[in-house]
């Protein structure tokens, strides 16, 4: 069986008893080209074997169904048509050049109905396009975004690590400047030790000998 499009005319939909559906087109050369059983011919869905009423194809039931279906695609088809608002039923029109919309019965100028050198298409087709294009930018965007999320998430990790480490060196320079101090602390007080030791020493000798002296003197004016 072939491929055709439903509608009300070659292709009207017909209602099969085994409930499936087919177009007339295609149930005439079906029935055609099955000539064994007369007056039968199989279901091409289910190979159900099928009786041709009188009057041939033709008599078969419509597949109601089908056809509002059929009817609604047709309304909706016509309700996304964009039409003027000034002169109902006539289609809007979109100048890609002007980038204005207009219908054919209130234009004017570049747009009546001579020809002319501007890009004039459907403003159904135009309206598309540009959901097309703005669907594209804003798939762009969101790469875009997400490529901008992912270098901010990275600077910063980058950040965090650079914190760190500098909170290491701080610790660590600190840590090697306390060392020196209470090196040099340890070192001063070392020395001022020593220092006040022999200072001591030195006094203790002087005080020594004053003593030494003050008492031979004593010695001398007791003998006396």
């Amino acid at each position: 069986m072939m491929s055709s499009t439903y509608d009300g005319g070659e292709h009207t939909p017909k209602l099969l008893q085994c409930s499936h559906t087919v177009c007339l087109h295609c149930l005439t050369r079906i029935a055609a080209s099955q000539t064994r059983d007369a007056g039968c011919f199989r279901c091409p869905i289910c190979r159900e074997l099928i009786t041709i009423p009188r009057g041939g194809v033709q008599a078969l039931p419509p597949s109601f169904l089908v056809n509002q279906l059929l009817d609604l695609m047709a309304r909706q088809r016509r309700e996304v048509i964009p039409q003027c608002s000034s002169h109902p039923g006539r289609e809007l029109l979109f100048c890609e050049t002007c980038d204005c919309v207009f219908c054919r019965h209130c234009a004017d100028g570049p747009h009546s109905d001579t020809p002319c050198d501007h890009t004039v298409v459907p403003f159904s087709i135009a309206l598309k396009r540009m959901s097309e294009i703005l669907l594209y930018r804003a798939n762009e965007c969101l790469s875009k975004l997400g490529s901008a999320r992912d270098a901010v998430a990275s600077e910063l990790r980058r950040l965090e690590t650079a914190a760190t480490a500098a909170d290491d060196a701080i610790d660590r320079h600190f840590n090697e400047l306390k060392a020196a101090l209470e090196k040099r602390h340890c070192e001063l007080k070392s020395a001022a030790s020593a220092a006040a030791t022999h200072k001591r020493k030195l006094l203790e000798e002087q005080l020594k000998s004053k003593q030494n002296v003050l008492d031979c003197n004593s010695k001398s004016k007791s003998v006396k």
